[in-house]
């Protein structure tokens, strides 16, 4: 069942949709939870331990796997996409990248597993994509507090989600 949340920030109201259904049958999501503690990425070095990727220092000889997150980018099968639309985005494309840029380090730095993908720069609108959820979430949010603009998203089951940001000059 989807529902629609509307949020109010510095006045502004922000709309997102959430759905309330089951997951569907992402073998990534499914995967991680069937990883056994003390493994190591062997692409990036993250480490499976106590439940969660993080990146703690890894013990000697420990058993190596690939994380969900690089066999995601291997597939190039993104869990988030932001959609940014409108002439803002070219008009001040450095310091909007400034910021997505801070707040994907910022979010890798604690959670291994919420990367930034690609960027693709159409004649409309410009989509990056993340391997979770959340980092899409946040860069909507960073982008609608510190620009205002329109920020929606439509979620599908627990591990996809779309968020858009709109803004003109």
């Amino acid at each position: 069942m989807k529902t629609q949340n509307n949020i109010s920030t510095h006045g502004t109201s922000i709309s997102m949709s959430e759905s309330n259904d089951e997951p569907d049958d992402d073998h990534y999501y499914i995967n991680n939870r069937k990883t056994k503690p003390g493994i190591a990425c062997s692409r990036c070095g993250a480490l499976h331990d106590n439940g969660s990727w993080t990146w703690n220092a890894l013990p000697e000889n420990i058993e190596h796997d690939v994380c969900p997150t690089c066999t995601r980018i291997d597939n190039n099968n993104p869990a988030g996409r932001v959609i940014i639309r409108g002439n803002y985005f070219s008009n001040h494309k450095d310091d909007i990248m400034q910021l997505i840029d801070t707040i994907s380090k910022s979010e890798l730095s604690d959670y291994p597993l919420e990367r930034l993908m690609e960027m693709k720069n159409g004649s409309e609108e410009t989509e990056l994509t993340t391997t979770g959820i959340h980092l899409a979430r946040r860069i909507g949010y960073a982008l609608q507090l510190a620009y205002d603009g329109e920020l929606s998203s439509k979620q599908s089951g627990d591990d996809h989600i779309i968020v858009y940001w709109t803004k003109n000059d």
